[in-house]
């Protein structure tokens, strides 16, 4: 019996230990994002504010003259740094053409001054200083042959084979937990001028400053508007009815300030919480329900003179060595399942356990450590010195009973949040976006040669399997550039739109989204307009009458910034359908323009095809009629569902991750369920002899068991189920369309946990129920 309950508390402790501590590392490490940099308490992003017509917005970009400018004019300011991103391929190929991939960014030569890294080869100042120089990280340095190798190759993007650029020196890698991952820094100088000086529009950069020490950033708020002055046209954009300021957000709090990390760090830290109480709750309840086999050993040393302290002595002994075997339980569990682990939390073991984890690891365990000792010694100290001489009936249902409870509300909690989870990622993975996209591939044509585009499509067409082929600038799930609409004789800036830039003509009909009024533009000075927009659009000017023939401006496209000038027509207003994701809709308004692919192909790189039916097989064919007709460059053909639906990853991975803590919670909560009713059996022989004796049957003996538990299990339920709605709610924030925390799923949650204990109570009381009553009184 001793070794059967050393086995079951090492399990229980250890499985606990293991999810729970692997869940706690995720969240130090979520929560300690960026903490790595010095002076971090001084670096800030700049944040841009706008308002138009009385709305007010914010976000992280600025135009490229802001961040020289904050270090040009705001006192205070150590140093100044700017980032951009250049292409969109992550791939690369030295001169012999080996592929290497890596995130690539434009950066100032002030970029290491602000975020510090250890430099281990080349001058960053000097090579950020040149013209198509870059520093590159260790980690992409050892992908291009090694460090000693690296400095001095030249490499190119898979779009942009003619723009090539020289390794200057090498920084080391980025920590998994920072904001900034990137793998190549390519000089700022290497862009065009008057997007980096520029102090209006064109916002892509992103923005960072180093304070001097001691320096308050809301003390700078005269200075930055100041600076503003000297360099933006103020008055004119007020008169416009717009206004824009810049203020500084500390970096350390970016990441955990996205509603979606603080929500992740909330539940994960929840889940993680309760499986190491029930963990806890298995081994006390474990220990408690030792005390009747124990009682003689615990009398004879109080007879010899134990004390109290004794007592606590004895079992912080016991419980010291079951914790130690059960963290060495743990370590292999989580070695084991390494694999598993890494992509379920999106970080290696090695970045998880960093030392803030470790320190909190120290405390849980040490506290689980008290209670676990504490809790049995107090109960244990209570066992009367006489028992050495007589037999010992413990009474402390109670507590079992309670500690149970506690168990069957986490396993409910757990059980229900899960169906929620699974729900809502069913919910996108079979999204209904306002456009359809089943049998829908696509392929990106960026930096391959417009003649062999076109024969790529050529050859696609002629394909049986092909039903249609458009072309765009870009995918419907991705994110959406902003410009600014006017109307003609209208100074005032009236709102921001999701620009989704051009199409083929046949782009509505490809996805099947619906034209409402009027017909899809057919020149580049007509453009489509979304349902949303013509309804904000209600809010500046009488369009009664309807939108279709009414004129426009739409910053980028009516200026010589853009692809055309002038006026716009609108020719038709479609159904609004989802632009991004679940996760991250863009609610703008939004507009859509059609070009000629022979005259805009720079504008329209991707290739959209549409076929009678997705297999693998059509995909390869296609892949090779694609790739016939293309050299130079790797086409990959993408299925547009998979990977929409890849985008949900992180929801798949939070899904799977209660999963596995669901199941094993249960395995632990049962095997204390286990326990209690053989030891309730054990404690009640006589009085379940007396009823089998007096008439009871076998069933109306389980049905007293079983009434019992359920008892316990329906309050566990009112709590289980409290705690899974509620936190629910809190997971279901990052969804723009969400399933409803239905009533099913609640009462599904309790029916299941309530089969199982009552199947578990059934099966380990049959024994009690068949044995022989006058064996039970006897052995009285």
């Amino acid at each position: 019996m001793k070794k059967r309950n050393w086995i079951l508390k090492v399990f229980s402790l250890g499985v606990g230990l293991a999810i729970g501590c692997v869940l706690i590392a995720k969240v130090c490490f979520e929560s300690a994002y960026d903490s790595f940099y010095k002076d971090i308490d001084r670096i800030y992003i700049i944040k841009t504010g706008v308002s138009r017509q009385g709305a007010v917005n914010d976000f992280n970009q600025i135009s490229g003259g802001v961040a020289p400018g904050f270090k040009q004019y705001v006192p205070g300011v150590e140093y100044a740094t700017r980032t951009t991103f250049l292409f969109e391929s992550d791939k690369y190929y030295t001169e012999d053409r080996r592929q290497v991939s890596g995130k690539l960014v434009l950066a100032d030569t002030s970029f290491f001054h602000v975020f510090d890294r250890n430099i281990l080869e080349g001058d960053p100042v000097q090579v950020l200083s040149q013209p198509r120089m870059a520093m590159v990280s260790r980690s992409f340095a050892e992908k291009m042959g090694g460090i000693d190798k690296a400095v001095g190759q030249v490499l190119y993007n898979e779009d942009a084979s003619g723009w090539k650029f020289t390794v200057g020196g090498i920084y080391e890698d980025f920590p998994e937990n920072g904001s900034l991952d990137y793998d190549l820094l390519l000089s700022m100088e290497s862009y065009n001028k008057w997007s980096r000086e520029n102090w209006l529009g064109n916002d892509r950069y992103v923005g960072f400053v180093k304070l001097e020490a001691g320096v308050d950033p809301s003390s700078l708020t005269d200075a930055i508007h100041s600076m503003q002055e000297k360099n933006q046209p103020l008055e004119e954009l007020e008169k416009s009815g717009s206004k824009i300021w810049y203020y500084l957000s500390a970096f350390d709090k970016l990441h955990t300030s996205d509603p979606q990390v603080r929500n992740m760090i909330v539940i994960l830290s929840i889940v993680s919480l309760v499986l190491l109480l029930i963990s806890l709750m298995n081994y006390i309840l474990i220990t408690i329900s030792e005390m009747v086999s124990r009682s003689k050993e615990i009398g004879v040393h109080k007879c010899y003179g134990a004390g109290r302290w004794d007592i606590y002595k004895m079992l912080c002994k016991e419980t010291m060595k079951v914790l130690l075997m059960a963290l060495g339980f743990s370590a292999v569990l989580v070695w084991a399942a390494k694999p598993l682990v890494e992509d379920l939390l999106g970080a290696s073991l090695r970045a998880l356990f960093i030392p803030e984890t470790i320190g909190v690891l120290i405390g849980v365990i040490f506290l689980l450590f008290l209670v676990s000792t504490i809790v049995p010694g107090y109960l244990y100290d209570k066992i009367p010195v006489g028992v050495a001489f007589r037999n010992y009936r413990e009474n402390r249902r109670k507590w079992k009973l309670a500690l149970l409870w506690v168990q069957f509300a986490i396993n409910i909690f757990l059980v229900c949040f899960m169906f929620v989870i699974a729900a809502q990622y069913d919910k996108a993975l079979n999204d209904r976006p306002g456009y359809t996209y089943e049998n829908v591939l696509y392929y990106n044509v960026r930096g391959v040669d417009q003649l062999q585009a076109s024969r790529s499509i050529a050859a696609i067409s002629s394909n049986p399997e092909v039903v249609d082929v458009e072309r765009c600038y870009g995918l419907p799930f991705d994110y959406c550039s902003g410009n600014n609409i006017y109307l003609p004789g209208d100074d005032r800036e009236l709102f921001n739109i999701a620009d989704q830039y051009a199409g083929t003509k046949g782009f509505f009909d490809f996805f099947e989204i619906p034209m409402l009024e009027g017909r899809v533009p057919e020149t580049i000075q007509e453009v489509a307009v979304s349902r949303k927009f013509v309804e904000k659009m209600k809010e500046f000017a009488d369009w009664k009458d309807g939108a279709i023939g009414k004129e426009i401006y739409v910053t980028e496209h009516s200026d010589s910034s853009g692809m055309n000038q002038g006026i716009l027509t609108i020719t038709g207003v479609y159904e609004d359908y989802r632009i991004g994701l679940l996760t991250r809709n863009d609610e703008r308004p939004s507009i859509r323009f059609t070009a000629d692919p022979e005259l805009y192909a720079d504008f329209m790189p991707y290739v959209l095809i549409k076929v009678k039916q997705l297999t693998p097989e059509v995909i390869s064919e296609i892949q090779k009629d694609v790739q016939k007709e293309i050299t130079g460059k790797d086409i990959e053909i993408f299925s547009y569902k998979q990977v929409m639906q890849s985008m949900y990853d992180d929801n798949r991975k939070m899904k799977n991750t209660i999963l596995i803590g669901s199941l094993f919670s249960i395995v632990i909560a049962f095997l204390g369920l286990i326990g209690y009713i053989r030891d309730e059996s054990q404690r009640r022989s006589k009085e379940i002899a007396i009823r089998k004796i007096n008439g009871a049957t076998s069933s109306e003996i389980l049905s007293l068991f079983v009434s019992e538990i359920m008892k316990w299990v329906l309050a566990a339920a009112i709590v289980g189920d409290l705690a899974a709605y509620y936190v629910s709610g809190l997971w279901l924030e990052q969804f723009s369309e969400k399933v409803t925390v239905s009533l099913w799923y609640l009462l599904a949650a309790d029916l299941i946990v309530a089969l199982i204990v009552a199947v578990t109570v059934v099966i380990n009381s049959l024994q009690i129920t068949r044995a022989n009553p006058v064996l039970s009184l006897k052995s009285e």
